[in-house]
């Protein structure tokens, strides 16, 4: 499968933020409420990855690596 789009669990959230298209809406979806306050985004986004980010939240990183491989994306350990 050829895939142009990348999600890279190493980079933080602010990083993605501006890499993936709807990258806030995803993550709202996905259970990251925080992320909808641009604050957020600009301050802890800039240091948190979205490893971390899914421990503090207690989300399972394969429900995330799932949810972006179903819209299309290969997802980048």
């Amino acid at each position: 499968m050829f895939c142009l789009k990348e999600v890279d669990l190493k980079k933080t959230i602010f990083e993605l933020s501006k890499e993936v298209d709807d990258f806030q809406l995803h993550m709202i979806k996905l259970g990251f409420d925080g992320i909808s306050s641009k604050t957020s985004l600009h301050t802890v986004g800039r240091f948190m990855t979205l490893e971390k980010g899914a421990n503090i939240k207690g989300i399972g990183i394969d429900s995330i690596r799932q949810y972006f491989v179903r819209l299309g994306y290969k997802v980048k350990e």
